[in-house]
């Protein structure tokens, strides 16, 4: 998405996939039952979050050209972290 200053912005809040919105695939309409048996529920849970955080670096390290971090509180956000921090040892 660009902003006004004429950046394409990703904000992983807005634009990556979340673990929930994956998951909510594998139940039932309502929500109520799994699709799947409870180990491999499990599993999926495990494989999807994999899967999430690994394009959220991808998309970190391959796609951006910067990080801008919003500083604003008294302790950094974990993710913020993290994310800076690939972005410093991909260069």
């Amino acid at each position: 998405m660009s902003s006004r200053r004429g950046f394409d912005i990703h904000f992983p809040q807005r634009d990556g996939i979340e673990v929930a919105t994956v998951m909510d695939l594998l139940n039932d309409q309502d929500g109520a039952v799994n699709l799947l048996p409870p180990p491999l529920f499990e599993r999926a849970v495990t494989w999807v979050t994999r899967a999430v955080v690994a394009l959220d670096v991808f998309q970190a390290v391959e796609e951006c050209e910067c990080v801008v971090l919003n500083l604003d509180g008294r302790v950094p956000d974990e993710g913020s972290l993290v994310e800076a921090t690939l972005a410093w040892y991909a260069g």
